[in-house]
């Protein structure tokens, strides 16, 4: 990935990852729009991580908070390769594929 891609990967996961640790703690009109946020910032890594992450550490006797750390490196990594994916694909397309050909 380019260093542009890399800035915005940066910046989307860190901003999805502070709405996700503070809307909880938040109870005031924003809280909806920080789950939001967390929501669609860390698509799809936060649905794929979070069922791993359930499916094999539930009954372990790992903390919530373990798990929870488990499923932030998770989704960071899933995201990451989404992303990776996404900026391979759409520099492949960009360079093979030329309008009027």
């Amino acid at each position: 990935m380019r260093s542009k891609t890399w800035f915005a990967y940066a910046a989307v996961q860190v901003l999805g990852e502070i709405c996700q640790w503070s809307w909880p703690s938040t109870h005031s009109a924003i809280a909806p729009v920080l789950w939001g946020g967390a929501f669609f910032l860390l698509l799809p890594g936060n649905f794929v991580g979070g069922y791993l992450i359930e499916s094999f550490f539930w009954r372990t006797g790992l903390s919530v908070l373990q798990m929870q750390l488990m499923q932030v490196s998770l989704a960071l990594g899933i995201n990451l390769a989404v992303w990776g994916l996404c900026a391979w694909a759409w520099r492949y397309f960009a360079t093979k594929v030329r309008p009027g050909r």
